[in-house]
């Protein structure tokens, strides 16, 4: 099956695959009940619900993920995983669900390096946080944070759903879709309707390819689609691919803000830890360290005909600010030709509280940033 077939799938035989596959992960099978996988098939038509997919799917690397939250969830049975994660894993959007799995993941691994662990410690403002790992008397409290920016989120959404609106309907033509920043989801079913009607038209005429065309509402032009190639009459035609305009505004206060709200959750008087896993290879390191450090800007020495990085402006990390917040692990974690790749960097805070040495997180593919009092002239040492 096809992800662009499941909201043409009847729900018993969605909610039949899914009891299938989790057969084979008991843990997982009692937290999602008959019930819950009824309720998640009524969802089928919601863009976001990436737990629907990963449970009817059958791509091995989607078997990959599931035995690495039953083996997570395992491993932390004493601690009652099971009762503190249900409730996070029925979130079935993207960001939420994977989000838990960042969170089961390093729970676990401090878990296995031999820290004490509790989840979802109670904090002086009544509020709960994620996990602390503890060895000897000093607890470190940690926060998970998915990023996706509202942009990217949006972007995404539109695209699937457009994708998902055409498919298997296009004439026999090979399009590809550039997108106005001006789109929104509301405008996708008179853009699909559009596609489908103009294509069909175009079907008998000679045309030389690429040949483009707009789609405009109130005179804006809010797509343009190009046909870039005409396959044979019994052949079904299908989107190439799609176009965003490509811009940098340099202005990173989303991120900030979504890592701000965050560090608010970590306790005041203890060692503190945000975890941040981007969703997207639109969130890069590059827009993560102009979040966390400043935004990078360079100087031009006319005499010396030098150059010197520096960053300036808003920032989470400086002398001034978070001083409750010890470390940013970001933990990059990606679906390439069937395997898992992640990548971990960490950004120590030089003004912290409580600093945490670089020996407290050492692994695979884990870089830290340990910067020095000069850091803003971007003077800090990278340890790997």
């Amino acid at each position: 099956m096809r992800a662009r077939e499941i909201p043409k799938t009847r729900n018993e035989d969605l909610v039949q695959i899914a009891k299938q596959k989790l057969d084979k992960y008991p843990l997982l099978r009692s937290i999602y009940s008959d019930v819950f996988l009824e309720e998640l098939a009524n969802k089928k038509y919601d863009l976001d619900n990436i737990l629907l997919s990963y449970l009817v799917l059958s791509e091995p690397i989607l078997e990959k993920i599931f035995q690495e939250i039953e083996k997570n969830l395992d491993i932390l049975r004493p601690e009652g995983s099971l009762q503190k994660y249900e409730h996070k894993l029925i979130q079935y959007d993207r960001i939420s669900f994977e989000s838990v799995l960042t969170e089961l993941e390093f729970t676990s691994h401090f878990k296995r390096k031999g820290y004490q662990i509790e989840i979802e410690p109670l904090l002086p403002n009544g509020q709960v946080g994620d996990f602390l790992a503890k060895k000897g008397d000093l607890p470190i409290y940690f926060e998970v944070k998915g990023l996706y920016t509202e942009r990217v989120l949006r972007e995404s959404n539109i695209s699937f759903e457009l994708q998902t609106r055409v498919s298997g309907r296009i004439e026999p033509f090979i399009i590809s879709i550039e997108l106005a920043e001006e789109i929104e989801r509301k405008n996708v079913v008179a853009l699909s309707k559009f596609i489908l009607k103009t294509l069909k038209e175009l079907r008998t005429k000679k045309i030389s390819f690429p040949f483009s065309f707009p789609y405009k509402e109130n005179q804006i032009t809010l797509a343009t689609i190009t046909i870039d190639a005409r396959l044979n009459e019994d052949k079904k035609g299908y989107i190439g691919f799609f176009h965003y305009p490509v811009y940098v505004t340099g202005d990173w206060s989303d991120l900030r803000n979504k890592i701000s709200g965050k560090i608010s959750q970590l306790h005041p008087d203890f060692p503190g830890v945000i975890i941040l896993q981007p969703r997207s290879i639109n969130v890069s390191l590059y827009d993560l360290e102009n979040a966390i450090l400043g935004d990078l800007k360079v100087s031009f020495d006319r005499h010396t005909k030098e150059s010197r990085e520096f960053r300036s402006g808003d920032c989470i990390i400086g002398p001034d600010k978070n001083h409750r917040l010890s470390a940013i692990i970001c933990h990059q974690r990606k679906i390439n030709g069937g395997k898992i790749h992640k990548k971990t960097t960490i950004y120590h805070h030089y003004h912290a509280k409580y600093k945490l040495p670089v020996e407290f997180y050492i692994d695979d593919n884990v870089t830290h940033w340990v910067p020095k009092e000069e850091y803003r002239g971007l003077k800090y040492e990278k340890i790997l």
